[in-house]
């Protein structure tokens, strides 16, 4: 596989859109089992946990007219004190290919030490990310003609979200407006091209922040105009990881860094400067992170945050860190982080980078390899010869479980030659398959028998909204 550092960010940004595709169930269904979707890319994962209820660090800029420092350069800056079992896994320079464009405004009333004491409402508005909603559980409601949803969290406050036609999915979040009034400034929104706009914040409200880039805890938070290193940290088994971002500072990030984060958010101090803390959520369903931001000087701002760490760990690490070499960031820059697979998961088949294994509630796993960690997805109910196609860094995994007369597995594209893969023998019975295509997109699938004759087809358009278990028609040759 591809270990081109400098296409991490845009495989985050491929990781997001898919892992947030499914997040909303349709109006009056009842939720599907959850699927299980392993660290890869931690950066994305943790975007999606805090874009949804927790903290997260926005920054926008919009060429180099921004100066950063007094040599105009940022930083680069690496942790000299490492939490115990943590290694470097990787570095890239931003801004990251293939980034949604996002945009994120801050309205407050206050003072300026305070600028949200009497009141708070932001607006992000995400381009192809898929349909967000918030945590907690959502009732729906009606906005701008299409069916929304609108929930209330104690330290979030209340939020509203829905998917604008020809926008992209559209959250709304404040602790002081009620869900009436969020509907209202929601109705009276103006559409601007591929943009909601704001005429007229609510009485009294004045502009905090206008941003660009989907809102994530580190800069791989795929904003387009972003510049910047970021250096990446992780414990083998992937459960403990560290993000250190420096970006260029814009009016009002820090401060969205701070009302992102909730009433949780705590004042501090971080290499003798003023700067924000965000502990660990209370609320399980957020990834346990601690994280800190602050102006490291004119026009840096510095972002630390830490998966699986301690609060003591993750402000030892920010303390602890310096500039880097121009050799020692080269090495990072090539570092390729060393991943394998969760032992508690035994392999029932596996072929180069994927494999299917038992999961601990005696369900099916598919799961593939990436430089960052795995992705996959887990099954109780019977095999098929197509469940669905994970994206990575190097394009779109497609696999499926077969019979054991079906021998190869042919894949068809509207544009290209067909892909036959073997098939490799399933323990307990049965074959497996996987076959990594460059895209997505409605592909045809055909199980063969060892004679070349047809067994079974199907279709899947990957990448359509369903990552996993796609709505297919099956036919099966006599």
């Amino acid at each position: 596989m591809s270990t081109a550092l400098d296409r991490r960010a845009e495989a985050a940004a491929a990781a997001v859109r898919a892992a947030v595709a499914h997040l909303e169930p349709v109006p009056g269904e009842r939720p599907a089992r959850p699927r299980r979707r392993w660290p890869v890319l931690v950066a994305a994962v943790a975007l999606v946990a805090a874009a949804i209820g927790g903290a997260v660090l926005v920054e926008r800029d919009d060429g180099d007219d921004v100066v950063a420092g007094p040599s105009g350069a940022l930083p680069r800056l690496v942790v000299g004190d490492l939490p115990e079992g943590l290694r470097p896994t990787g570095a890239s320079e931003l801004p990251a290919l293939g980034s949604s464009l996002s945009t994120f405004r801050l309205y407050g009333r206050g003072s300026e030490d305070d600028p949200f004491a009497d009141g708070d409402l932001g607006i992000l508005v995400y381009r192809d990310l898929g349909s967000l909603t918030v945590l907690g559980v959502p009732s729906q409601v009606r906005v701008r003609g299409v069916d929304g949803s609108s929930t209330d969290d104690r330290s979030y406050g209340r939020s509203l979200s829905w998917q604008e036609p020809g926008v992209g999915s559209v959250l709304l979040r404040s602790r002081t407006l009620t869900q009436m009034q969020l509907i209202e400034f929601a109705e009276a929104l103006r559409r601007d091209g591929e943009d909601l706009v704001v005429d007229q914040a609510p009485g009294g409200y004045g502009p905090i922040a206008d941003l660009r880039g989907a809102p994530g805890v580190t800069a791989l938070a795929l904003a387009p105009g972003d510049r910047g290193p970021t250096v990446n940290y992780g414990s083998a088994d992937h459960a403990r990881s560290l993000f250190v971002t420096v970006v260029v500072d814009h009016p009002g990030a820090l401060e969205a860094f701070r009302w992102l984060g909730g009433t949780s958010t705590e004042r501090t101090t971080v290499r003798g400067r003023g700067g924000w803390f965000l502990p660990t959520p209370d609320d399980e369903a957020v990834l346990p992170m601690n994280a800190l931001a602050w102006r490291e000087g004119p026009g840096v701002l510095v972002d630390v945050s830490g998966f699986g760490l301690t609060e003591a760990e993750v402000r030892a690490a920010a303390e602890s860190l310096r500039p880097a070499t121009d050799a020692e960031w080269d090495e990072l820059l090539a570092t390729d982080g060393v991943v394998s697979w969760d032992e508690d998961m035994p392999t029932l088949a596996e072929g180069t980078g994927w494999r299917y294994a038992r999961d601990g509630d005696e369900g099916v796993c598919f799961e593939v390899l990436d430089p960052m960690g795995s992705v996959g997805n887990c099954y109780s109910d019977p095999p098929r010869l197509s469940e669905g196609a994970e994206q990575t860094e190097d394009g779109w995994w497609f696999h499926g479980r077969v019979s054991d007369e079906v021998v190869r597995v042919s894949l068809q594209q509207e544009r290209g030659a067909p892909r036959v893969v073997d098939t490799v023998p399933l323990e307990g019975g049965g074959r497996a398959w996987a076959a990594l295509l460059p895209e997505g997109g409605g592909t045809t699938i055909t199980a063969l028998d060892a004679g070349g004759a047809e067994v079974d087809r199907t279709a899947l358009d990957a990448g359509a909204g369903e990552s996993a278990r796609p709505a297919t028609t099956t036919t099966t040759s006599p």
